[in-house]
C-alpha cells in the first residue's frame, strides 16, 4: 500500500516539468514531533539545512499573520536563511493565471 501511495503522490504530469519541483515522501515516524500543544494537536516538522531552499513564493490569500511569522524566522536566523528570495502570488488583472512577483 505505502508503495502505491509513494507511486501516486510522487508522479507529475510531464507539462509541469518546468517548475522544477523535487517532491520527497516522509513517514511521519521520520519527522521531529514536539509534545501536543494546549489544543492537544501534534505537528510534524523536518529538519533540513537553510542552503536546501532557495525561494519561498507566499499564495494569493496567504494570511498576513502566516506572512509575518515566516518572515520573523528568516529575519531571525539571517546567517542561515538570509540568501532565501521571497516571492508572492498574484492574480492577473485581465486573464486567468497568476504572477509571480517579489515580495
Amino acid at each position: 500500500m505505502y508503495k502505491q501511495m509513494k507511486g501516486v503522490m510522487s508522479t507529475k504530469s510531464a507539462i509541469w516539468k518546468y517548475e522544477q519541483e523535487y517532491r520527497r515522501i516522509y513517514r511521519l515516524r521520520e519527522l521531529l514531533c514536539p509534545p501536543a500543544g494546549a489544543d492537544g494537536k501534534r505537528h510534524y516538522f523536518l529538519n533540513i539545512d537553510g542552503d536546501a531552499i532557495r525561494e519561498i513564493i507566499f499564495g494569493c490569500c496567504i494570511a498576513p499573520a502566516y506572512e509575518n511569522q515566516i518572515r520573523a524566522e528568516l529575519n531571525r536566523r539571517p546567517r542561515t536563511f538570509g540568501h532565501i528570495q521571497l516571492f508572492r502570488c498574484k492574480r492577473h488583472s485581465s486573464r486567468f493565471q497568476v504572477q509571480i512577483v517579489p515580495a
